[in-house]
């Protein structure tokens, strides 16, 4: 969780960079990804700080919350970027994958 709020951090800061620099709004990374970092940093900023937070909830909820950011984009990018975010979100999905195992061990 640490490494995905790092994560999102640095994609943070790489969309907002330009608009403090600029003004503009635009970036080059995937704009499909914008909804579901806004709303997974908070999270996993949360539970990397509050840990007792994914101890208090079932660890089948945080999964298929978590999951579902990360294939929420698929649903709002163009057909032709699909495959790149389709990419862009494995690693995290592994990730969702492995912590469900490792906290559920």
């Amino acid at each position: 969780i640490v490494l995905m709020a790092m994560a999102l951090f640095l994609r943070l800061m790489a969309v907002q960079a330009p608009l403090l620099r600029t003004g503009t709004i635009s970036h080059n990374l995937q704009p499909s990804l914008d909804v579901s970092n806004m709303i997974s940093y908070p999270l996993c900023a949360l539970i990397a700080i509050f840990p007792q937070v994914l101890a208090s909830w079932n660890l089948d909820f945080w999964y298929i919350v978590m999951q579902t950011l990360c294939v929420f984009p698929l649903f709002l990018t163009q057909e032709e970027d699909v495959l790149n975010v389709s990419l862009i979100t494995a690693f995290p999905r592994l990730l969702c994958d492995s912590w469900a195992e490792i906290c559920g061990l």
